[in-house]
């Protein structure tokens, strides 16, 4: 009889834990993932919602002078490049950290 608990304890535990990954996926591809964008050596963060590449790609969530926080489909590496091509940056002077 314990055995018969344990063995539905288990499987109920596991269809438990594939059900909560389903659903953080779910709201992933919905919504998108949250990054920080933080910018470095004294540089001020640009004015992103006038950025043409990243139009309707980004949602900025909060802002400072040189951190914003910003949901997004897009992954982080694309965000980064797309901020270093844009406003002639190199890799120590944006720092792009998923949140999650």
């Amino acid at each position: 009889m314990v055995t018969i608990l344990a063995i539905i304890f288990g499987i109920l535990l596991i269809i438990a834990i594939v059900r909560v990954i389903q659903l953080k996926t779910g709201v992933t591809k919905r919504f998108g993932y949250h990054y920080t964008i933080t910018m470095h050596h004294g540089l001020k963060l640009p004015d992103l919602t006038r950025n043409d590449n990243l139009k309707g790609k980004i949602k900025i969530i909060s802002a400072t002078e040189d951190t914003c926080m910003v949901q997004s489909k897009i992954n982080d590496t694309e965000l980064k490049t797309t901020l270093m091509k844009d406003y002639g940056l190199d890799s120590t002077q944006v720092q792009v950290e998923n949140t999650q």
